[in-house]
């Protein structure tokens, strides 16, 4: 009904189905009517990791890859303070408040990804190793 009112109409070759507690028969016939993959839990949707138990902290270490990504592109030397304060407030913050916004995210990489932001701010350093930093 959708595809008729809309004209828009679903790919199922480029979707996937993860299913929870299914009958492994009723599985098997979803998927040959959809003609989908099946995929388990965790997956990434929307750039969020989900999963149906809770998350290991290890499933968040990607968000503290990025964050280094993004200070290592950045040129530290040629902004000032503020500069260096708006880049971090604009990307970094809305980074993790998009995160924090669906997820519990687990303190230690809160702590991993602030240490970068304050050492970036202060120092104007992308990397963490050689400035002093000090963890509340």
């Amino acid at each position: 009904m959708f595809s008729d009112a809309t004209g828009l109409s679903i790919n199922y070759h480029k979707s996937t189905m993860v299913p929870l507690n299914m009958n492994p028969a009723a599985l098997q016939l979803y998927v040959q009517q959809l003609e989908c993959r099946v995929e388990s839990f965790p997956k990434n949707y929307l750039g969020l990791p989900l999963s149906a138990s809770k998350l290991p902290v290890a499933a968040f270490n990607p968000y503290i890859a990025k964050t280094d990504a993004f200070l290592s592109s950045w040129q530290a030397s040629l902004l000032n303070k503020m500069g260096r304060l708006v880049m971090i407030k604009s990307v970094l913050d809305s980074q993790l408040v998009y995160t924090m916004s669906a997820l519990c995210v687990p303190r230690t990489t809160i702590i991993e990804i602030d240490k970068r932001r304050r050492a970036f701010l202060w120092a104007g350093e992308a990397n963490t190793s050689s400035a002093k930093c000090l963890v509340a």
